[in-house]
């Protein structure tokens, strides 16, 4: 009899992983558990670290704590969407069948989506390019193209891409906050602009669009790459911009101020002295 002693080794398992990407508020964020070297925002986890019940909550548990973002939990500060182009979050108490090939998150196309409605303290930042090249139809697919107005001319993009046209510039859709509506797509493209004031400009789904969209209509980025392409880009229109009184910043001009009482009180240089009694 030998005099080694060996310890029962446990079967062996396929070995079956769950794929998933981190967003926040602005956009992507960089996995802790990153499962590609060429790509640091794609992150998985192994089928066998998820315990039962096998349910929307367990699996958004698992990949919270995964990340280190313990706390966080709770439905209202962080959801789960089983794809990039899902226009909703997934319900809590939903199953999920992790163990078959067909699972949600089984590949890095079909990879889940955590969402987090506040900014994530300690997050590393998104790398943003200043300027970006053109490089083939598969490239250019990969990205959102805009074009900036001002309220009477063409406006000049930061990351403008042709010598000939600076108004338009992309960005990547993979970036993207999601769900894709209005406001997380103007919120980005302010942030990579380094310009918020178009976080009120009114958003066009192309140039030949007579009325603004609004945030009830939902944008599929990922499958829908006909949208703000190269050739049919999104618009959008800075709102009008007044110096404010006492020098300050330019401020936003919506409505009229016979149409706000609270801005004709409280800027506009008249009815502000006529409130303090001055004449």
């Amino acid at each position: 009899m030998s005099r080694f002693c060996y310890a029962p080794q446990a079967p062996t398992e396929p070995k079956l992983y769950i794929y998933y990407r981190v967003y926040g508020p602005d956009g992507a964020v960089r996995a802790k558990t990153a499962a590609s070297l060429t790509d640091p925002y794609l992150a998985c986890i192994s089928t066998t670290s998820i315990p039962p019940p096998h349910k929307i909550s367990t699996l958004k548990r698992c990949i919270v704590a995964a990340e280190g973002l313990n706390g966080l939990t709770t439905a209202t500060r962080t959801e789960l969407y089983l794809t990039l182009d899902s226009p909703h979050a997934s319900n809590e108490q939903d199953e999920v069948a992790i163990l078959q090939s067909d699972r949600p998150g089984a590949t890095p196309e079909t990879a889940l989506v955590l969402v987090h409605h506040e900014e994530l303290q300690g997050a590393e930042p998104r790398q943003m390019p200043s300027t970006i090249s053109s490089r083939g139809t598969e490239a250019e697919s990969s990205y959102l193209y805009y074009r900036l107005f001002t309220r009477t001319d063409r406006d000049v993009s930061k990351l403008a891409i042709y010598s000939n046209e600076t108004s338009i510039g992309r960005v990547p859709r993979l970036m993207l906050p999601v769900p894709h509506n209005r406001t997380s797509i103007r919120r980005f493209i302010a942030q990579a602009e380094g310009r918020q004031i178009l976080n009120a400009s009114e958003f066009y789904e192309n140039i030949a669009a007579q009325e603004p969209s609004t945030d009830e209509k939902y944008f599929p980025l990922i499958s829908d790459t006909a949208f703000g392409s190269r050739d049919s880009p999104i618009v959008l229109v800075l709102p009008e911009r007044r110096a404010g009184l006492f020098n300050r910043p330019a401020r936003l001009i919506s409505k009229p101020p016979e149409y706000n009482r609270r801005v004709s009180t409280l800027y506009w240089t008249g009815a502000l002295h006529r409130r303090r009694g001055c004449g």
